[in-house]
């Protein structure tokens, strides 16, 4: 899998899905050697015009401050005042290519999707954003995937499934609800698994960065409900960096990859 790397230095919020307001984050990143998926403009800093754009800044030689995520898309959000942060993160996009392996894993997960009744051109169809990442550190990836559609997402968020890996075997590791992304994986560790850090905004909650860690037999499953991310700095890694908009290309749950 092509994994393009930089540092991640700022996040924002905002997407609409199917003529509802569903919010996913944007990320801006400096230092990287390598050109961002095609679905996202690149523009210069000083002519950012939307959360979903995503800039190519200098390099330098410090971590930068960035705002928590601000949410576009409910106004009824109390504004935020949680501290800025310094980060650095390496990014990891999303896998473009479909796979129907993992496909039908989240379909065993998602009983009640219509998946055989939705056209893959509808806006209703539930995309996959995946990628994979060793989040237990045992040399075997996990794969994630951020699920985007009205049937998954909502104002706070969308549905992100976790799963372990044994060829073209999945299973479920664990459900985080209501998450954005990016899921940032970070140096922190709870029973040999890696601590992940999610932005939190929209649906009532302040905008912020919640903590989720390992409980024994899975991650915990609600990010709103979760710590808040207390320390000054943020490094690791930040999983389905995408800017993600309703035009965002993704494989989707729907065609030939449907349950029988």
């Amino acid at each position: 899998m092509d994994r393009n790397h930089g540092v991640l230095v700022a996040i924002a919020a905002g997407v609409a899905i199917a003529g509802t307001s569903y919010a996913a984050s944007a990320v801006l990143f400096r230092g990287s050697n390598t050109e961002p998926p095609k679905a996202v403009e690149t523009v210069q800093p000083t002519a950012i015009a939307s959360p979903s754009s995503l800039a190519q800044l200098p390099k330098q030689t410090s971590p930068q401050t960035i705002p928590v995520p601000q949410t576009k898309t409910d106004t009824t959000a109390p504004s935020s005042s949680a501290p800025e942060l310094a980060t650095e993160l390496t990014p990891i996009y999303a896998d473009q290519q479909e796979n129907v392996a993992l496909a039908q894993a989240i379909l065993k997960e998602l009983p009640e999707y219509p998946c055989t009744d939705t056209d893959p051109s509808d806006s209703s169809a539930v995309r996959y954003f995946y990628t994979f990442d060793d989040l237990n550190q045992d040399g075997i990836d996990e794969a994630i995937a951020y699920l985007v559609g009205p049937y998954t997402c909502g104002t706070g968020g969308c549905t992100v499934l976790i799963f372990n890996v044994n060829g073209s075997d999945y299973a479920l590791n664990s459900r985080i609800t209501v998450a954005r992304n990016p899921i940032i994986a970070t140096e922190n560790q709870t029973d040999g698994w890696r601590d992940l850090v999610i932005p939190v905004s929209g649906g009532g909650a302040a905008s912020d960065y919640h903590v989720i860690q390992w409980t024994g037999s899975s991650y915990a499953s609600n990010p709103s409900v979760a710590p808040e991310w207390t320390e000054s700095t943020l490094t690791g890694t930040a999983l389905i960096a995408d800017a993600i908009t309703a035009d965002t290309p993704a494989p989707k749950l729907a065609g030939d990859v449907c349950l029988p």
